[in-house]
Order: C-alpha cells, then sequence, then structure tokens
C-alpha cells in the first residue's frame, strides 16, 4: 500500500471488493477463483465509482480508462464505456487517440462511433475536414455520427 495515491487506493480497494462480492478473492480456506469478468470491465466498474467519489483522483481515473481505451485486446464494449468515462471526464489528452480511432477503417464500428462521439465533445474546427471525409463514409452508422459531431462542432464554434 505504501507509494499509492489516495486515488490509486480506492481504487484497488473498490476492485478488490468487486472480487469479495463475485466470491472471486481468497477467503481463509476458501480457494481463488478465476473471473469470468474480463480486466477491463472489472476496472471500468471500479473507475465509474470513483468518478463518482467526491475524493476521487481525476487524472487516475482518466489514465485508467484512456489506457482501457487504446487497449486493442479489450472487448470493444469496454473500449466504449472508457471512450464516454474520458469523454466525461473532459479528457483533452485522449483527443490524439480518439482522432485515430475515428479515421481508422480496422476499429469496431462501435468503437469508431464513440470515438466520433467524443470528439465532437471534445475537439474543435480542427477536426472538421476529417468529421467530412467520415460523413461521406459508406458505413451508415459513421456516416450519422459524423454528421452529428460537424453539427455538434459547428454550433460550439
Amino acid at each position: 500500500m505504501e507509494g499509492l495515491t489516495s486515488g490509486e487506493r480506492v481504487l484497488l480497494f473498490t476492485i478488490l471488493g468487486l472480487f469479495a462480492a463475485a466470491g472471486l478473492v481468497q477467503m481463509g480456506s476458501r480457494k481463488v477463483s478465476i473471473p469470468d469478468t474480463p480486466p477491463s470491465e472489472v476496472q471500468l466498474i471500479a473507475l465509474q465509482q470513483l468518478a463518482e467519489r467526491d475524493d476521487a483522483d481525476p487524472v487516475q481515473a482518466e489514465r485508467t480508462a484512456l489506457n482501457i481505451a487504446s487497449n486493442r485486446l479489450a472487448r470493444a464494449s469496454d473500449r466504449v464505456k472508457a471512450i464516454e468515462l474520458c469523454t466525461r471526464l473532459k479528457s483533452t489528452s485522449a483527443l490524439p487517440l480518439f482522432r485515430e480511432i475515428m479515421t481508422s477503417e480496422k476499429a469496431d464500428v462501435s468503437i469508431r462511433t464513440s470515438a466520433i462521439t467524443a470528439v465532437a465533445a471534445l475537439g474543435d474546427q480542427t477536426d472538421e475536414p476529417a468529421l467530412q471525409q467520415l460523413a461521406s463514409s459508406k458505413d451508415d452508422r459513421v456516416r450519422a455520427a459524423a454528421v452529428d459531431a460537424l453539427s455538434r462542432i459547428r454550433r460550439q464554434g
């Protein structure tokens, strides 16, 4: 526990509490179970709880959410939730990642559309050219998200 910030301790205890509640932590002579829940989902649950606390360390929450959002091995739904959390935290440091994701044809569509929405919320007029290109995407979902994002950025400008 030494060397951990208060936010990191809260996150650790939240994660341990989730594992204990699910019977996944060794209790006395009980054996440790291997959780079916992916680690990124457990982190996200803990992060969402942490983000709602007044004494939360927003930098630590942002860093962890950004790590999940950028983890190509994490489930798409977890990456989407992490992008949404970064957006709620107004994480402008995540913009380069979101810009990369939204233009990547290889990324899952749900992740791309979340990244487009995040860019609309956190970005500025410099994002218009990329969004205009996405507004003519072959994928209806990407196109709709880009059109909405362009409208939002123009209203903010």
